[in-house]
């Protein structure tokens, strides 16, 4: 049952959330970040509309504020792809791999 499972999900989240928000280093900042992309991800997997609809919403908000967070266009990728909307979805995609060339050292 989806909605179970989604509640399982949200507690989960929840309880990731807490346990990174009492630490105060940049380190778990981006763990809080990840666990965001988490909760947007499992509202996209439920292929409701209203549902993939709020994680756009929420991963725009992110994508505003790291515009080089690549779990978050990632996400926003998938949510287009349910939402049908492949062109979209592409030019996700094809920024991540602009971002990738940009990140890639051949001497490393």
């Amino acid at each position: 049952d989806t909605s179970v499972n989604m509640a399982e999900i949200n507690a989960l989240l929840q309880e990731l959330s807490q346990a990174f928000t009492h630490r105060r280093e940049d380190k778990w900042d981006k763990w809080l970040l990840r666990v965001e992309v988490y909760g947007a991800q499992a509202l996209i997997f439920t292929k409701q509309k209203e549902n993939v609809d709020a994680a756009l919403s929420k991963l725009g908000e992110i994508f505003t504020n790291n515009k080089e967070y690549i779990p978050a266009l990632l996400a926003m990728a998938q949510a287009l792809i349910v939402q049908k909307n492949q062109p979209k979805a592409r030019n996700q995609l094809k920024r991540i791999a602009d971002l990738a060339k940009k990140g890639y050292n051949p001497d490393f």
